[in-house]
This record gives structure tokens, C-alpha cells and sequence, in this order.
């Protein structure tokens, strides 16, 4: 939204700005009220529609009315999943594959805050949300994005990985190496294909 702010006292304001001789008289002060209460309901009406028509505020049928333009049916969500959706419907119809792109897509329908993207060859790709998706309709997923890829490109493979007990190799601090056949606690997770 734009920084446009509401004045919610239009009649306070022109009744103030009155000249000087015509402050305080109450016909003059009843004629501007009669119109600029007028131009207070206006304003009123302009921003609850406003805000109604932004995704992020919207709420029940608005938002299934956002949805049939976008064409995402609601399908049992609940409004912050149906939200999700549709921004993930706009991702994906304006998409231009990149990988950015196939990122802001995956992780609004998986509800990831981070995703790993892998290249396969010859022209395909593998995605990784950063927690467990087996609940999610991963096919549903899937179909969705390969229409988000770039021409050519196909989606090979979609998992996840647990981040606090990812591997990694040696130089990434943030992953586990190599575990031990003496201690099975030690080392990382390879990620999990759905």
C-alpha cells in the first residue's frame, strides 16, 4: 500500500481553517459540516475497500473473490493458507523461471523459511523445504511448480531436510559431517525425498 493516510476529522479540519470571520458563526460552521461530513463518508468507504481488496487484509469472501481472479480455489483452506496460495498463483503467473522465482513459490506453498534448489542433469531441478513436508500434497506441489519453470526445465525431485541436523561437509558450520559405525548420534541427515 501507498502511504496514503486517513483524515478522520475532514469536518474538524475545514470548521478550523474557517477565516477568521467566519469562525465561530454557527450557520457558516453548519454549512461546511453539511458537506464535508459528506466527504468524510466517502473517505470512509474508499479506504475500507482499499483495504479489503489487499491480500493481506482481506479475509472470507474478498479473499475468495481475490482468488477467482487469480484462479485459486480456496479448497477447505483456512484464510492465511488460501492467502499463501493465491500470492503463490500470482508467483507462478508471472513467473519467469528463475530460481528466485521457483524460491518464493516453494516456500510459500510449503511454508518454508528457507528452501534448497539443486541442478540435475541434463535440465531439471530438485527442491528442499527446511522442515518435514509428508503432510502436504506434494504432487499438488509439484504440478504447480513445474508450470513456474522456465521452458524445458522439469522438476525432478522435491524433499525436505531437517536444518538442525543437516549434512554438510567439512567448512560448513552450520552442518554435520560424517557419522560413525561406533556412535550413530554422530554426523548429519541427508535430505528426504516426498
Amino acid at each position: 500500500m501507498s502511504d496514503m493516510t486517513q483524515n478522520n476529522d475532514i469536518s474538524g479540519d475545514a470548521v478550523a481553517r474557517l477565516l477568521y470571520q467566519f469562525q465561530d458563526k454557527t450557520y457558516i460552521e453548519g454549512l461546511v459540516t453539511s458537506f464535508t461530513d459528506q466527504l468524510q463518508d466517502i473517505e470512509d468507504v474508499i479506504f475500507d475497500v482499499r483495504a479489503d481488496r489487499w491480500i493481506d487484509t482481506a479475509s472470507g469472501t474478498q479473499l475468495d473473490n481475490l482468488g477467482a481472479i487469480v484462479g485459486a480455489e480456496r479448497g477447505g483452506r483456512s484464510d492465511a493458507d488460501y492467502k499463501n496460495l493465491i500470492i503463490a498463483k500470482i508467483g507462478r503467473n508471472t513467473s519467469k523461471g528463475r530460481a528466485t522465482d521457483i524460491f518464493t513459490i516453494f516456500n510459500l506453498l510449503t511454508s518454508s523459511d528457507r528452501c534448497y534448489l539443486v541442478q540435475l542433469f541434463p535440465a531439471a531441478i530438485g527442491i528442499y523445504a527446511d522442515h518435514d513436508i509428508t503432510s502436504l500434497n506434494t504432487d499438488d506441489i509439484k504440478d504447480f511448480l513445474e508450470l513456474a519453470l522456465a521452458a524445458g526445465v522439469s522438476l525432478d525431485e522435491v524433499g525436505y531436510y531437517l536444518e538442525d541436523e543437516a549434512f554438510g561437509y567439512d567448512g560448513d558450520p552450520a552442518n554435520l559431517g560424517y557419522g560413525s559405525t561406533s556412535d550413530p548420534s554422530l554426523g548429519g541427515k541427508y535430505a528426504s525425498l516426498v
